[in-house]
């Protein structure tokens, strides 16, 4: 077994257990997706993260989806590719978890939007569709999970030209979220959320992805996610009171403060072909 191989096979399984943790106790109403809200029911917590308002921002920088082709790389729990194919996208959903291609196919019947989203069991650094078969490209957490010399090129063949890819990710130019990032998450208390093989983006990355789309890399900061963050993996630093109190700290400062809000621990990374 090849060491991608082994790498594909590990995350597909960790996904299929997080998905599986998932559905065992999720009811229809928790798959349902509002219209013109950002929001996943199936994780509430995101918002308190600004992850609302990017979803949001991804949706507003793709414009009119209506009839457009879009592949949304690495599904998930489906929110995304309902949230765009409620905006009129045909959306194709790929992923290598099949718990995952399962989830977002009957999330997008629950929504009556099922005739727009085609599930397919794929991996991302080895597409298997035509050339310029996409207007867009779109992925939440995605690009920090694979290898950005592999899977650059990939989807610039399937873009058509002048096709935007869009990817919610997490940032490593934090230098101390990434250190308490190594130090706690997975110990103390503090969970872990990824795969062993996964970082944050780091300047590098986004480098690589610019020279690959001729210069044509922007990054964009809808939040700033930081005191939040902390927030998380500081046990003692808890409860609504200081959950209110992080969130405002966070939002003067990325209002007061904009050279910072590259600081943030999520961005939005937009690509065009």
């Amino acid at each position: 077994m090849t060491e991608h191989t082994e790498r594909l096979k590990a995350e597909s399984e960790f996904w299929d257990k997080n998905i599986s943790e998932m559905l065992s106790d999720v009811e229809r109403a928790d798959l349902q997706v509002e219209d013109g809200k950002f929001n996943d029911k199936l994780k509430p917590q995101l918002p308190f993260y600004g992850l609302d308002k990017a979803v949001k921002m991804v949706v507003d920088i793709f414009g009119d989806l209506k009839g457009k082709k879009v592949l949304d790389c690495g599904c998930g729990n489906g929110f995304m590719a309902t949230v765009l194919a409620k905006h009129g996208a045909l959306v194709t959903a790929i992923d290598i978890s099949e718990k995952s291609v399962e989830l977002t196919r009957n999330r997008a019947l629950v929504n009556g939007v099922s005739d727009n989203v085609n599930t397919l069991v794929m991996d991302f650094e080895e597409l298997e569709f035509e050339d310029e078969s996409f207007d867009f490209v779109v992925g939440n957490f995605v690009l920090h999970h694979i290898e950005i010399d592999k899977t650059g090129p990939e989807i610039k063949k399937v873009l058509k030209p002048g096709g935007k890819a869009i990817f919610i990710e997490t940032s490593a130019q934090n230098k101390l979220l990434m250190m308490a990032r190594d130090c706690l998450t997975g110990r103390y208390g503090v969970p872990k959320y990824g795969t062993d093989d996964e970082a944050p983006l780091g300047l590098e990355q986004t480098n690589e992805l610019n020279k690959m789309f001729d210069g044509k890399c922007r990054l964009h900061y809808p939040s700033l996610v930081f005191f939040r963050l902390l927030s998380g993996y500081i046990s003692c630093f808890k409860g609504p009171t200081l959950m209110r109190l992080v969130y405002r700290l966070d939002s003067a400062t990325y209002n007061i403060f904009p050279g910072l809000r590259r600081f943030t621990y999520y961005m939005i990374v937009e690509l065009e072909k």
